[in-house]
């Protein structure tokens, strides 16, 4: 495993350094070549590094707010085994609201990707904003490849920020009138309905179910 940390100041570098050992390396790299960086592009510049630092005839690529669900690896071997392809797409649910439900919403609508390419054959990049892969792929584990994607359901307070940064730091876009309008607090229902989201049918994955219960209580949902 390869951790890629692009210059946080957070206090996360001192959580990951515990987890290293033999079979898991981190490479922390300076903030000053976080900024150096232009675009949503630097996301995938960032990705590229962790990729080529790992010497393996596949790889997983998660970003720092994904879990891949655990029943999902015996469908990651068969994918890997079957031969079908250099690459598998996943499918990604996006919580929304709280920990319990997902975006269900048109890909003109949805601020992220929900099909996207994570397992692939060494060899193939990240591109654009980190969201997939550049290799072809096949559709034929996507409902069995389950990633659960937490970023929108973060702290309130702190998602602002992270919003903020992401919009005008990195995409460029600025931030529209109704984020202006949330003040400090992200207010998950204001472009999106109730009717948007679709509860999740099955338990969360194992390293998130108490981080859930912890967030859901902090957000009040």
């Amino acid at each position: 495993m390869v951790i890629c940390d692009a210059g946080s100041d957070d206090g996360t570098q001192e959580l990951i350094k515990p987890l290293l050992d033999e079979k898991t390396k981190a490479i922390f790299c300076n903030e000053s070549m976080w900024h150096e960086q232009k675009t949503q592009s630097k996301l995938s510049v960032f990705t590229n590094i962790a990729i080529n630092a790992l010497d393996t005839d596949w790889q997983i690529n998660l970003q720092g707010d994904e879990i891949i669900h655990e029943d999902s690896f015996n469908a990651i071997r068969e994918a890997i085994n079957s031969g079908r392809s250099e690459a598998f797409f996943c499918k990604r649910y996006n919580l929304w609201g709280d920990s319990q439900h997902y975006l269900n919403v048109s890909s003109e609508r949805m601020p992220v990707g929900e099909d996207i390419i994570r397992i692939f054959k060494s060899g193939y990049q990240s591109v654009d904003d980190a969201q997939s892969i550049g290799a072809p792929a096949d559709y034929s584990y996507l409902d069995k490849i389950r990633i659960y994607h937490t970023g929108f359901v973060r702290d309130k307070e702190k998602h602002m920020v992270k919003i903020e940064n992401m919009m005008c730091n990195i995409f460029g876009w600025g931030l529209d009138d109704k984020l202006k309008g949330m003040g400090n607090q992200f207010n998950p229902w204001v472009h999106f309905s109730k009717e948007d989201v679709l509860p999740i049918k099955e338990r969360l994955p194992k390293i998130i179910q108490e981080w859930a219960k912890e967030r859901d209580v902090k957000n009040n949902f």
